[in-house]
């Protein structure tokens, strides 16, 4: 799971094989799978919105009284290996269909589902609830702002329920930019003896 705190709000993206959310009877009630077992991509690429909406809202990702709402989302074959490191990655995978388009229904048991959803932050602004009961396994969160990642962590499911704080993003960026700082002075003092050396 990728999170992006904007200023008033948040970004949400997630990926999870569609079988875990067909076990738990997220993937039927949501819309995402038929009687048959099978995604009909058909009524995916003209509404995949409204099953986000539905993933959201059956899978209960998030808690408060802040809404959520699904952006896009898409359903790949889970062999093919999407990049995931960043909000921009998240993005493109939940958006750009990989399916051709002759293909009309596809067994749930290959695919692999990636979601993008938007989530204001006015009434509660100091962080997120997080229910990961949809996961079936750990789940790594990695939390980003303006000036990139700031943390990343691993979630256990079991837990079900966690809190994001806003002010752990914050707390972060210091000590990245001092790291940046203390990298640039050393380079400098390194190039400074190196030029005493040649001297003598």
């Amino acid at each position: 799971m990728i999170i992006e705190w904007r200023e008033d709000a948040a970004e949400l993206f997630l990926t999870v094989p569609t079988s875990d959310l067909q076990t738990q009877g997220i993937a039927r009630r949501s819309g995402l799978i038929g009687a048959d077992g099978k995604i009909d991509f058909a009524t995916l690429r003209q509404t995949p919105g409204h099953v986000a909406d539905g993933i959201l809202r059956f899978g209960a990702l998030t808690s408060g009284p802040d809404p959520v709402d699904g952006m896009t989302m898409m359903v790949h074959d889970k062999r093919e290996i999407l990049p995931y490191a960043d909000p921009f990655d998240a993005l493109m995978a939940s958006s750009v269909c990989g399916v051709p388009d002759s293909v009309e229904r596809l067994s749930a048991d290959g695919t692999r589902l990636y979601l993008s959803a938007y989530r204001g932050m006015v009434a509660d602004p100091d962080g997120i609830d997080l229910d990961l009961s949809m996961f079936a396994g750990p789940v790594e969160v990695k939390v980003f702002d303006s000036d990139g990642l700031t943390t990343r962590f691993t979630a256990d499911p079991s837990v079900q329920q966690i809190r994001v704080h806003r002010e752990v993003v914050a707390a972060a960026a210091p000590s990245y930019l001092a790291a940046v700082i203390a990298a640039l002075v050393a380079a400098f003092a390194s190039v400074g003896l190196v030029r005493a050396l040649k001297q003598r």
